[in-house]
C-alpha cells in the first residue's frame, strides 16, 4: 500500500507530510481535499465490509490509516522466530541447488527486512568499520546457512569452499556448488562409441510378476521401467581415466555402506514405510526397491529415456563382441521394450542370456543353475534377499565364465525355480510379443471418504490392499460399540443429522462463512433494537468486560435446518458477582425440572414442543417484559424453579420451561399449544422447531414405551476432541477401589488441557449419572491436575467409547410415587478425610435427580456420614414435592427413603441417641420433623441393592453395570 500511494505520490496524506490547511478559504484547500477523498476511498475499498463499518464516519486518510495501524499493528517477533526456525530446518534433501538457493534467499532476504543491520552513528565519515564488520559476520552467517544444508554429496566443494580465506560472497558460493552439479551429471551423457574398458557386472535373477514397473537403485540416483523378464536394464560408470573420472560415494558411519550418509541410515533411524528389507547379513545401500527415485534423470517410462539407455548397452556390445552394423540398426530402430528383449540375443556365450540382467552393482551375483559354473564350492548358513523382497538359501558359491573377457567371482546359487515365460523368437529383426507388465500397485495410505467423515462409519477393506500402506481400520472400530438399527427411520435420519453438524468454534472460522455472517448481523440489529446496552465513561478502576460469539445451529424435528444463530455474550467468567454485576437476567431452569417435565411427560403422554427465541432473554427489562406477558396470559411462576411457568384451564394443563432462549413446552391439548405460540410470536421473534427432539444439547428418542434421554453427539464430540475416537472401550469409569489424591503423579505443565476435559464431562453427567462420580472426582484438582489425575480422565474417555449412546429412559407405564437412596463414603478423601454423600432420587421408575459429592465437614463416624447423607436427599425431596404440584401431580403417599445403614435409620427413628447426634443435631430435627410430618419414611436396603452405591465409590464391573441396569439407564444405541 506504501508503494502504491507513493508512486502516486500521495504518501504524505497518510503520514502527515502533507497536512490539512487550517483555513477553509485557502485555494489549496479543495484540492487537498479532492486528494484526500480520493485517498481514502483507496484505502476503504481495501478493507473487509466489517472494518470499513468502523472507520465509515472518519473523514481524513490519516487518521483512517492510524486507526488501523493501532488496532492491527502486530510484533514481528513470532515471525522472526519462524524465519529463523525456518532456516535451521531447511535442507536441500531432493531439491536441485537452485531451488534449494531460491528458498534459502526468500527466508534470509524476509529475515533482513525485519532485522536490518544496524547503521554506523559516526556520521559521514565511518571510522570505527562497525557496520562493515555487523555485514561480514551477517554474510558468513548467510553463506555457512546455504552450506550446512547441502546434501553430503557435495561434502567435497563444502570443504574447499571453507577452506577459502575470505569466504566468497553468497552468489559466488552459489556458483561454486551448481557448477559441481552440473559436473555430475556427465556421466550420465551417452558413451562414445568404442570405449575401450567398461566396468560392469552381471545378475543371474529370478524376474518374477511380482516386480514394480519401476526398478530404483538407491545410491545411485536413476530409476529405470521394468520392462519385462527378458530385459536388460543397465547402467555404466565411466573408466578411471582423466577424461571420465569416477567420483567417491559416501561411506555411512553407522553400517559401513556406501551409498548414504549416516543421517540418512535406515539402520540407525528405522525403515521407511513399504521397504522391501535388505539382506541383514551385509547388505549394501545398492538395494532394489519398488518405489521412485526423486530428483533422476531416468525418472519414467518415457521410451526415449529408455532409447538412450539402450544406445549405450549396443555401444558396449559392439566392444565386446564386434556386431555387425546390420544387427544395431535393427535394434536401435525397435520399440524400446522390444530393443531391451532383442539385446539379449546379440551376443552368443555358452550360457542361456535370457536369464541374466546386466546391473549397477548389485550386492551379490545369483544364478539358478550349477551348469553356468566353472568352479564352485558348497557353503553353509548364507541367506540373501532378492529384489522381490524374497529370502533364499545360498548352497553353493563359484565362478563364472561369462565372455572371453568377462568373469564372474563369487556367484551365488539357490536351489528356486525359473520363471516360467513363453517362448519368443531370438531373431532380433522379428516382432517379439510380450506379456504384458504387471501393474504396480499403488503404496498411497487410503483414507475414507471425506462425506463420510462425520458418521463414523467403519470401512471395509479388501483382502487386495497394497502391503506398503497400513490399513487404516481401527482395532476397535465405533461400528462395535454404536449401532442405528434399533431406531426408527425418522429419528434416524435426525440423530445423523445431528451428528453431522458442523459449528465454528471461533469468529475466524464463522467471518468466512455467509450463512454465519448474516447470523451475527441479525443478533447486533437484535441487540440494538432491545436497548441491550448503553454507552457510557468507564469509571476509573473498573476494566471492561470482553465478550465472544457463540454459534448453534438449529435443527426441525425432522432433522432439516431451520436456522443459523450466532449470540454475543459476555465472558462471564471473567467478572465476579458484586464487583461487576449485582443480578443475572437470564432464565435458566435446572436440569432436575426438565428431568421431571420429561418423566411425567411420558407417563401423562403430553405432547412436547420446543421454541427457539432469535434474541436470548440476556437483558433485564425484556426478561421482565416476557414474564409480565406470560403472567398476563393466565400462566403462574413456580417457586420451585422460577424458570417454570404453568397454566390449567379445566382439564387443559400447559407448561413452559425457558433456558436462555430455548423454550420448552408441554400440554396435553394440541390446540391450545399451537395457540400459545401463536400469541408468543405475536409478541417475541420466535421459531416453532417442532416436537422436541433436541434440547440443550440432549437428543430426545421417543416411543410408544416411553422418552429416551441421551447425550450421543456431544459424547462424540468429547472423544473426537480428545483424539480417543479409537481407544480401546472399558468396562468401567474408574480402576475398582480407585483412590485419587492431590500428590499423585507429576503436575501438568499445562492444566487447560485437564480443566477443559473435565468441565466438558460435567455437562455429560446432565444424563450420564454413571460417571458422576468419577466426574465430581476428578473436578477436585482443577487447580493442580497431575498426569495421573489426567490419565483417570483419560479413562472415562475410554468407558464413553463403550457406551456413547447411554443415557435415561423414562417409561410411560410407571407410577408417579417418589423413591430415593442415600449412601455415604465415610472418610473416602484421602486429602481431607471427608466423607463423600450419593443419592439418586426417582419418579416411579425414572430417575429424575442425583448428587455424588464431597461433604463439608469431618463425620467422627460412618452413621453421621450417612446421615449427613440421608439429610442432603431429605432436603431435595422437600424441593420436589411443590415441583410435583406445579405439573398437577399430587404425591399424597409419603416418599420412600431407602439406606443400607441401620444406625442412620434409628437416629432418625429414636430420638434417645442425642450423645451420639450432638455434631448432627440441625440434621437431625431436620429428618425427624420431615418424617414426623408424612412428607418421608425411611426403610432398610442392603448393600448389594443400594442403588446410590455407585455415586460414593468406584465399583467393580459386575456390581456396576448392576446398579445402572436397575437405575432404568439404557442405550438404544448399543449394538444388537
Amino acid at each position: 500500500m506504501k508503494t502504491t500511494l507513493s508512486v502516486k505520490n500521495k504518501l504524505g496524506f497518510v503520514n502527515g507530510a502533507i497536512p490539512q490547511p487550517t483555513d477553509e478559504f485557502d485555494p489549496l484547500y479543495s484540492d487537498w481535499q479532492r486528494c484526500n477523498d480520493l485517498v481514502l476511498s483507496w484505502i476503504t475499498n481495501c478493507l473487509s465490509r466489517g472494518i470499513h463499518a468502523t472507520v465509515l464516519y472518519v473523514y481524513t486518510a490519516k487518521e483512517v490509516w492510524d486507526d488501523l495501524q493501532q488496532r492491527y499493528t502486530q510484533s514481528n517477533g513470532t515471525r522472526v522466530h519462524h524465519l529463523k526456525q525456518a532456516i535451521a530446518a531447511l535442507k536441500q534433501d531432493n531439491l536441485p541447488v537452485s531451488l534449494y538457493f531460491t528458498q534459502l534467499k526468500g527466508f534470509w532476504d524476509e529475515f533482513l527486512n525485519y532485522r536490518p543491520i544496524p547503521g554506523c552513528t559516526c556520521g559521514a565519515k565511518c571510522v570505527c568499520g562497525l557496520s562493515k564488520t555487523l555485514m561480514e559476520y551477517q554474510h558468513y552467517d548467510y553463506v555457512h546457512s546455504f552450506l550446512m544444508g547441502l546434501n553430503d554429496s557435495f561434502s567435497q566443494v563444502r570443504g574447499q569452499i571453507l577452506l577459502m580465506e575470505p569466504l566468497p560472497s553468497i552468489n559466488k558460493v552459489f556458483s561454486l556448488v551448481q557448477n559441481d552439479e552440473k559436473q555430475r551429471g556427465v556421466g550420465l551423457l551417452p558413451l562414445p562409441i568404442g570405449m575401450p574398458t567398461v566396468e560392469s557386472t552381471a545378475l543371474v535373477s529370478r524376474m518374477d510378476n511380482s516386480m514394480p514397473q519401476t526398478l530404483s537403485y538407491e545410491g545411485t540416483g536413476l530409476t529405470y521401467p521394468n520392462a519385462g523378464s527378458n530385459a536388460l536394464l543397465s547402467h555404466f560408470d565411466s573408466n578411471r581415466s582423466s577424461q571420465y573420472p569416477r567420483k567417491d560415494r559416501p561411506i555411512c558411519s553407522h553400517c559401513g555402506l556406501k551409498g548414504h550418509t549416516a543421517d540418512k541410515c535406515y539402520k540407525l533411524h528405522g525403515y521407511p514405510p513399504g521397504f522391501r528389507g535388505k539382506n541383514r547379513n551385509g547388505a549394501s545401500a545398492n538395494q532394489v526397491s519398488g518405489h521412485m527415485s526423486t530428483g533422476s534423470n531416468f525418472h519414467d517410462n518415457n521410451p526415449q529415456n529408455l532409447s538412450t539407455l539402450t544406445a549405450q548397452l549396443l555401444n558396449l556390445l559392439n566392444a565386446q563382441n564386434g556386431q555387425s552394423s546390420q544387427q544395431h540398426h535393427a535394434i536401435t530402430n525397435a520399440h524400446p521394450h522390444q530393443a531391451a528383449t532383442s539385446l539379449a540375443t546379440v551376443t552368443q556365450p555358452p550360457l542361456n542370456m535370457a536369464e541374466w540382467v546386466i546391473d549397477i552393482g548389485a550386492t551379490d551375483h545369483m544364478v539358478i543353475n550349477t551348469q553356468y559354473y566353472t568352479s564352485m564350492q558348497v557353503v553353509h548358513n548364507l541367506n540373501v534377499t532378492l529384489p522381490n523382497g524374497q529370502s533364499v538359501v545360498v548352497t553353493h558359491i563359484g565362478s563364472i565364465q561369462v565372455t572371453s573377457s568377462l568373469l564372474l567371482t563369487d556367484v551365488l546359487f539357490s536351489d528356486i525355480a525359473p520363471p516360467s515365460s513363453p517362448t519368443h523368437t531370438t531373431q532380433p529383426s522379428s516382432p517379439i510379443q510380450h506379456s504384458p507388465p504387471p501393474l504396480r500397485k499403488s503404496t498411497r495410505v487410503t483414507q475414507p471418504p471425506g462425506y463420510l467423515k462425520d458418521f463414523h462409519c467403519q470401512l471395509v477393506h479388501s483382502g487386495i490392499t497394497s502391503t506398503n500402506s497400513p490399513s487404516n481400520a481401527s482395532l476397535y472400530p465405533l461400528s462395535s460399540s454404536l449401532s442405528y438399527a434399533k431406531l426408527s427411520p425418522s429419528h434416524r435420519n435426525f440423530a445423523l443429522s445431528v451428528t453431522t453438524i458442523s459449528e465454528p468454534t471461533s469468529f475466524t472460522q464463522a467471518s468466512q462463512n455467509p450463512h454465519w455472517q448474516a447470523a451475527m448481523s441479525a443478533e447486533l440489529s437484535a441487540l440494538e433494537a432491545n436497548h441491550t446496552w448503553s454507552l457510557t465513561t468507564l469509571p476509573p478502576g473498573k476494566h471492561p468486560i470482553g465478550c465472544k460469539w457463540v454459534y448453534k445451529v438449529k435443527l426441525k424435528a425432522d432433522g432439516s435446518l431451520e436456522r443459523y444463530k450466532a449470540r454475543l455474550v459476555a465472558k462471564g467468567y471473567t467478572q465476579q458477582e458484586g464487583l461487576d454485576y449485582l443480578e443475572t437476567f437470564s432464565p435458566v431452569a435446572k436440569f432436575s425440572t426438565v428431568r421431571t417435565l420429561l418423566a411425567i411427560a411420558s407417563v401423562q403422554h403430553w405432547s412436547l414442543t420446543q421454541l427457539d427465541v432469535n434474541n436470548a432473554f440476556l437483558h433485564g427489562d425484556l426478561s421482565e417484559e416476557f414474564s409480565s406477558t406470560i403472567l398476563k396470559q393466565g400462566f403462574v411462576q413456580s417457586k420451585s424453579d422460577y424458570s417454570l411457568f404453568t397454566r390449567t384451564q379445566g382439564t387443559t394443563f400447559i407448561a413452559l420451561l425457558v433456558y436462555v432462549d430455548d423454550i420448552l413446552l408441554a400440554s396435553n391439548n394440541i390446540e391450545a399449544m399451537h395457540s400459545l405460540k401463536a400469541s408468543l410470536h405475536s409478541e417475541f421473534k420466535l421459531k416453532d422447531l417442532g416436537n422436541l427432539k433436541y434440547f440443550l444439547g440432549l437428543e430426545v428418542a421417543r416411543s410408544n414405551k416411553g422418552i429416551s434421554l441421551c447425550q450421543r453427539k456431544y459424547a462424540l464430540d468429547i472423544l473426537s476432541d480428545s483424539g480417543m475416537l479409537g481407544c480401546k472401550p472399558v468396562s468401567t469409569p474408574m480402576e475398582q477401589n480407585l483412590k485419587l489424591s492431590q500428590s499423585d503423579g507429576d503436575l501438568l505443565d499445562d492444566a487447560s488441557l485437564y480443566r477443559r476435559l473435565v468441565g466438558r464431562l460435567l455437562y455429560l453427567t446432565v444424563t450420564r449419572p454413571d460417571i458422576s462420580y468419577t466426574v465430581q472426582k476428578l473436578s477436585q484438582f482443577m487447580a493442580k491436575p497431575s498426569s495421573t489425575h489426567l490419565a483417570a480422565a483419560y479413562r472415562v474417555l475410554k468407558y464413553i467409547k463403550g457406551t456413547s449412546g447411554q443415557g435415561l429412559f423414562f417409561p410411560s407405564t410407571t407410577n408417579l410415587q417418589l423413591k430415593a437412596f442415600s449412601d455415604s463414603d465415610w472418610a473416602g478423601c484421602p486429602d481431607s478425610r471427608r466423607s463423600i454423600t450419593g443419592y439418586c432420587v426417582f419418579l416411579g421408575d425414572s430417575l429424575v435427580s442425583w448428587r455424588s459429592k464431597k461433604q463439608h465437614t469431618v463425620s467422627r463416624s460412618s452413621a453421621k456420614a450417612e446421615y449427613k447423607a440421608m439429610a442432603s436427599v431429605v432436603c431435595e425431596l422437600m424441593w420436589m414435592v411443590p415441583l410435583l404440584k406445579d405439573f398437577k401431580v399430587e404425591h399424597s403417599k409419603e416418599a420412600l427413603l431407602f439406606c443400607d445403614s441401620k444406625a442412620a435409620i434409628h437416629i432418625a427413628a429414636n430420638p434417645v441417641y442425642h450423645e451420639r447426634t450432638k455434631h448432627i443435631e440441625l440434621d437431625c430435627h431436620l429428618v425427624r420433623e420431615k418424617i414426623q410430618d408424612g412428607l418421608v419414611r425411611t426403610l432398610h436396603v442392603t448393600s448389594q441393592n443400594q442403588l446410590a452405591d455407585i455415586m460414593t465409590k468406584a465399583l467393580g464391573s459386575v456390581q456396576f453395570h448392576s446398579l445402572i441396569d436397575k437405575m432404568g439407564i439404557s442405550n438404544i444405541y448399543a449394538p444388537s
